[in-house]
């Protein structure tokens, strides 16, 4: 059995499990599943077997030993060694170190039982049979006992077996594990002492051995806020990376807080604060943010009253309840160290806060005194007291050019502040001695008029009268009344602006008339006149209305009555509009001329219009008559559809005819539908609704002076062209049964005549030249063919030679071929065509010339003849692309010679 065979993944899970220094028990271990439970029966039968093998080989240990003594020096002995090549050896892969001194005491003292494997270890056990050793790298003999190997460092150690006498047997590698049955242990680095989750970093070291000796690096210092790492401890001892390591150990930062500082630079006077005024500032702007941690606690003793110290920003912020100057201690605490360690992380500052007292704002209050016959007192108030001060500061006041008790008549007063009072006005300062002049008003008169506002038209002045309504009881006061029309002006109807009655004077000085004028406005208005108008008048549409309107007039003024007899009718108007119908009248007085009696006239009076229901002006419709041609183009039926046609015209004198301006539709139909002049026209009218229709009435019904006029072709198209063979014309063909005509009305007969040519006679893709188009048909009278010419396209195939006859062929002397020689076949005289119920016709259009170009004969066979038949079997033509040769071509009778050789 091979010493070799170490299988590491074997090896790591017999370590995992535990080796326990049995190698028994060690294959127990690593055998898996059924065959793992195979290995443990195994391994108990072996354990049994062991034990009786113990036995008996302490019996043979002596008789060996007594024998080994006597032949050791005889050549008997040496030649009975094994020799490599008769050993099976058998070596565990895995021991465990232990103190050699132990195993030494045990021997000394006979007491094996501290060592794994109990008494079996009391024997320096070879594994192997007597004459063999084990070597180790350093040439040291390795003896193991019990699954212990002893001075050995923990590792992976190469071993060779080798005979007595130093021959080579085999090599294998040993996993030697430390008394702990270990080979690695595992560093794990924290930051923090009982930090808990991953750690930074995971070394893993070959037992008793250091990270330097790995070739391992210690990891990178972490951060954290406020400290500096120093090294790296265990158990609160510095731990080196070149500490030998014999256990899993954890490993944490040692930390040094660092200090916390205000900046010097930086005085402790902070920027003044007013009373009851809100207030900020930022104490973390004078702390060193370079120092600790950079995040801090604060605290502070003795703030003024009214302000508070925010700990996490360090912001002071309120407003102050006292004025006064303040001074105070601010704490700032680094947040990021421990408790221990705050006592070095803490620094504290003196801080000046000046809080001045508020500057009153003097505001009298804004009051109008006007005149009641009271004594009268104005107030003062601060605008800018604190919340909380109202009622508790007072501003004190003193009138000049008054009394005590105030003042009471219409004039000018000055208020004075000349101090403040009250149980907060410490907090307070006047700037000045605030003033304030003030009057007292007069009492704005209330004034009403006593007389009335409106008046009818009598010829005779208006006058108004007025009191004043809010006296001061004991008080009197008159009224003075002026007007903006002398007495003459206050006679006839004022209109919408009247006569203004002003108060314009009060005889008491504590009253005064109002900042508007008193004004009443007297008003005159109209007296009232009838104006109705007459029934029964009317026009013919077109003419001119009458000059003046028929009324009859009525008033309740009879020396008025014969001049609005005179001037109603000029007033008189109807209804706009100029077409047809009844309109309604209305009166309009400004169409009459206003001057001189006829204006004092208009002025004084209220027209009253009445119109009676049945009181309409009418207008009629006006007679008109057709002049001239009714003319159209043709278009298929007898309507009057887009005729042009004229009426007569407009004629004052008669009242008959159509106005220039308007436009009358007509309506009617022609006797039937063919082009021609001198047409009857029929059930002629004016339809009602169309354009100016309904202001005419047609005095023509039937008119015979009618026209319709041809309709235009402007194109015929889509002619289909029809091929035909060569045939050396350009005589041509085409089919119009799907001709378009560009103007024909649906249902009309029409064709046509035309003449047809090929652009060409020559074969190929050609165009058609269509022209002389001529319209025929029943319907032809009635239109006009504009274009007369059009186009087709259509092939012209190349004729086909089925058959060439009178080729000659001269004959040969035998020469053993069938072929006829080129140079005896004569096709000058060829002539080109087809046979035609036997009888040859010939195809070639008269001018046309046609040749052989190559051709290729046979004999009916090689055989002496004079008359032999010969067979063309390849021939092609040219000279004329306008004809091709058939795929199956005759040549007629074909005959030849051959001649004898001459021997």
């Amino acid at each position: 059995m091979s010493m070799k065979n170490n299988n590491r993944s074997t090896i790591d899970a017999g370590y995992n499990a535990g080796y326990d220094g049995n190698l028994y028990s060690m294959v127990k271990t690593l055998a898996p599943d059924s065959e793992g439970q195979r290995a443990v029966q195994a391994a108990r039968r072996l354990k049994r077997i062991r034990i009786l093998t113990v036995s008996i080989v302490i019996c043979l240990v002596a008789v060996v030993s007594a024998v080994f003594a006597i032949y050791s020096s005889t050549d008997w002995f040496k030649a009975k060694t094994p020799q490599p090549s008769d050993v099976d050896v058998v070596t565990p892969t895995r021991v465990t170190v232990v103190n050699r001194d132990a195993f030494v005491e045990a021997q000394r003292t006979g007491d094996f039982s501290a060592l794994s494997g109990g008494a079996d270890a009391s024997l320096w056990v070879q594994p192997f049979l007597i004459g063999y050793r084990l070597i180790a790298e350093d040439d040291e003999i390795v003896k193991i006992a019990g699954g212990k190997i002893y001075g050995w460092a923990p590792g992976f150690t190469k071993v060779r077996v080798e005979t007595s006498d130093g021959q080579f047997v085999d090599e294998f590698t040993v996993e030697v594990l430390d008394e702990n049955g270990r080979l690695y242990y595992d560093v794990k680095f924290y930051a923090e002492q009982g930090a808990s989750g991953d750690p930074l970093a995971t070394l893993r070291v070959i037992s008793g051995r250091a990270i330097t000796q790995m070739q391992l690096s210690l990891p990178a210092f972490p951060a954290k806020a406020g400290y500096t790492p120093k090294f790296w401890t265990v158990d609160g001892k510095r731990f080196y990376d070149s500490d030998p390591i014999t256990s899993d150990i954890n490993v944490y930062v040692s930390w040094d807080p660092r200090s916390v500082s205000f900046l010097s630079s930086l005085d402790g006077n902070l920027d003044n604060a007013a009373y009851k005024a809100d207030y900020e500032a930022d104490i973390s702007d004078y702390i060193d943010k370079t120092s600790g941690s950079g995040s801090f606690t604060y605290s502070a003793a003795n703030l003024p009253s009214g302000l508070t110290l925010n700990p996490a920003t360090g912001e002071i912020s309120g407003r102050p309840q006292a004025a006064g100057t303040y001074v105070f201690t601010v704490t700032a605490t680094d947040n990021a160290q421990t408790v221990q360690d705050r006592q070095n992380t803490k620094a504290t500052k003196e801080f000046r806060l000046n809080v001045a007292k508020r500057v009153a704002d003097i505001v009298f209050e804004n009051k109008m005194f006007i005149y009641d016959g009271t004594y009268q007192t104005i107030a003062a108030t601060i605008t800018n007291i604190a919340e909380g001060d109202q009622g508790l500061v007072t501003p004190v006041i003193n009138y000049i050019n008054g009394t005590a008790q105030g003042v009471r008549n219409v004039g000018n007063y000055t208020a004075k502040v000349t101090a403040l009072t009250g149980a907060r006005a410490d907090n307070y300062v006047l700037a000045t001695q605030k003033t304030r002049d003030f009057s007292v008003y007069p009492r704005i008169a209330e004034i009403s008029f006593t007389s009335g506002a409106v008046f009818t038209y009598d010829g005779t002045p208006k006058y108004a009268a007025a009191r004043v309504v809010n006296l001061v009881p004991g008080d009197t006061c008159d009224v003075n009344i002026s007007y903006d029309k002398d007495e003459s002006g206050r006679v006839n109807v004022t209109g919408p602006e009247g006569i203004i009655a002003t108060v314009d004077a009060l005889s008491n000085p504590n009253y005064t008339l109002p900042n508007n004028a008193v004004t009443q406005r007297i008003t005159i208005v109209p007296a009232v006149v009838f104006i109705t108008v007459n029934v029964g008048q009317s026009k013919v549409y077109g003419s001119d209305d009458p000059l003046k309107f028929a009324c009859s007039v009525s008033t309740d003024v009879e020396a008025d009555l014969d001049a609005w007899e005179t001037v109603a009718p000029l007033g008189i108007r109807r209804a706009a509009g100029e077409n047809v119908g009844s309109y309604s009248y209305y009166f309009d007085a400004s169409l009459i001329p206003a001057s001189g009696q006829v204006a004092d006239l208009l002025n004084n009076y209220t027209i009253e219009f009445r119109n009676p229901t049945d009181a309409r002006f009418e207008i009629t419709k006006r007679p008109v008559s057709l002049v001239g041609v009714v003319e159209r183009g043709y278009n298929g039926g007898t309507d009057l559809g887009d005729a042009i046609y004229t009426f007569e015209a407009f004629n004052a004198v008669s009242g008959s005819g159509r106005k220039s301006s308007d436009t009358l539709v007509l309506a009617g139909s022609y006797e039937n539908k063919a082009v021609g002049e001198g047409k009857t026209l029929v059930n002629l009218s004016l339809p009602a609704g169309l354009a100016s229709n309904d202001n005419y009435e047609l005095i023509t019904k039937t008119y015979t002076n009618g026209k319709i006029t041809v309709r235009n072709i402007t194109s015929v198209s889509n002619f289909i062209g029809i091929g035909k063979e060569y045939d050396g014309t350009r005589a041509a063909q085409v089919d119009i049964s799907e001709i378009i005509f560009d103007g024909v009305l649906l249902g009309d007969r029409i064709s046509i005549s035309y003449n047809a040519e090929f652009d060409s006679a020559n074969a190929g893709a050609r165009s058609i030249l269509i022209t002389d188009i001529v319209i025929t048909g029943e319907d032809k009278d009635n239109y006009r063919l504009l274009n007369n010419t059009a186009t087709a396209t259509a092939t012209i195939t190349q004729r086909q030679i089925s058959a060439i006859i009178d080729i000659t062929v001269a004959g040969k002397t035998y020469d053993r071929s069938i072929n006829v020689p080129a140079s005896n076949i004569d096709t000058s005289m060829a002539k080109f065509g087809k046979f035609v119920n036997g009888a040859f016709v010939n195809l070639l259009v008269s001018g046309d010339t046609l040749n052989v170009t190559s051709i290729a004969a046979r004999y009916e066979d090689a055989l002496y003849g004079l008359t032999k038949s010969v067979i063309i079997t390849d021939i092609a033509i040219g000279g004329n692309d306008n004809y091709k040769l058939a795929p199956e071509c005759e040549f007629g009778e074909i005959y030849s010679s051959i001649y004898k050789k001459d021997l």
